[in-house]
């Protein structure tokens, strides 16, 4: 086994938690219209919303608890590590966000709203960054108390 039982349910726990906060913020970005009755309301796209910041959180929270990660790299080292996959989680993760909410847009004849576009690359990069960041100091949490 990879990992230990109560490192999995602590990922887990972590990115329920975050895919709650951050789907939820992503939702009221991108179905604002749908939530007040000005549009049609998608259930596929709200459980996709909800869906990518757990994968975001999980994938991040993994990448950074698996074993020879964390301990054997420098502090600054760490922090340029996790803004790194930051960056590619966002621009992968916020791809795919933006299909699933501005599909219309892209691809339609409805406006392209810019803010929710940035916002929409904003949330995941955040997510991975404090995912990482929060395994991370838990990782180290956990090497003090052994």
């Amino acid at each position: 086994m990879l990992f230990a039982d109560h490192i999995i349910r602590a990922l887990i726990r972590r990115a329920l938690i975050v895919a709650v906060i951050a789907g939820t913020a992503l939702t009221i970005i991108n179905q604002w219209e749908a939530l007040t009755g000005a549009a049609a309301f998608s259930w596929w796209k709200l459980v996709l919303t909800y869906c990518v910041p757990f994968t975001v959180s999980s994938v991040s929270s993994y990448m950074t608890a698996r074993p020879g990660q964390s301990g054997s790299q420098e502090a600054s080292s760490r922090s340029g590590l996790i803004v790194k996959r930051a960056l590619i989680v966002a621009v992968v993760a916020g791809t795919i966000l933006t299909f699933i909410n501005q599909w219309d847009a892209l691809f339609g004849n409805a406006n392209l709203s810019v803010t929710k576009f940035l916002l929409t690359y904003c949330v995941p990069f955040t997510v991975s960054s404090v995912s990482s960041f929060l395994t991370g100091r838990s990782e180290k949490q956990n090497q003090k108390g052994v």
